[in-house]
């Protein structure tokens, strides 16, 4: 997500965070169940986007010369609060929306509630073990999971940072074949970690550039 969206998606959370106070405070008592509702899912939305904002780690190479990406644990405790919350207020809200006759919208809420409470466990799942996505070295770059790739500094010609709907990416330029519906296949998602694009794409140049050199 841009900052931009992010701070739209904050903005507007807010205001419903706000309407769903007044109406606890204001509302009549039946109104309560709702009010509940709303605090507790654009809440989870508010969290969702601040944590776009968190302060970004510093790139520094480990004593072995290289860099290990691990996904953001900000990001992996945001989706746990944010799915909790948003499940909660499906469950909060689907009864209301069935005793006003709402039914479809009611059955939409129940649906948001399995689909919000499964991301839970996933997120912690990822929040309290969390598998390494990549490793940058003197050798070159390689990728760990589904779909891993790895490359030697000799196969790469050019290095560049990529912004695709508000990721950011590193991406690495190759005689390979190198596109994937349209993205390239040789990048590094940084907005899964709290990594710096800029400091990230100025230490894989030097790492690249070094190892150029030492090969002539």
């Amino acid at each position: 997500m841009n900052p931009v969206r992010s701070i739209l998606l904050g903005c507007i959370s807010a205001l419903f965070v706000a309407a769903g106070l007044f109406l606890l405070v204001r509302g009549e008592p039946t109104q309560r169940t709702l009010a509940y509702g709303v605090i507790v899912f654009f809440g989870a939305c508010a969290v969702v986007a601040l944590m776009q904002f968190a302060p970004r780690e510093r790139v520094k190479l480990d004593d072995d010369g290289g860099l290990t990406l691990w996904p953001d644990k900000i990001q992996a405790m945001g989706l746990v609060v944010g799915s909790a919350g948003l499940a909660i207020g499906c469950f909060l809200s689907a009864p209301l929306a069935k005793a006003d006759g709402e039914g479809f919208v009611s059955i939409i809420g129940y649906v948001g509630v399995a689909f919000f409470g499964l991301g839970v466990p996933l997120a912690a799942w990822r929040l309290f073990r969390p598998n390494a996505l990549a490793r940058i070295d003197s050798e070159g770059v390689r990728t760990f999971g589904l779909g891993a790739w790895s490359l030697d500094w000799h196969e790469v010609d050019a290095i560049h940072e990529l912004n695709v709907s508000g990721q950011a990416f590193i991406a690495f330029e190759t005689k390979h074949r190198n596109l994937m519906h349209d993205m390239p296949r040789f990048a590094l998602n940084l907005s899964l970690t709290r990594l710096a694009v800029g400091p990230f794409h100025a230490l894989s140049i030097e790492l690249w550039s070094n190892k150029r050199r030492t090969s002539l």
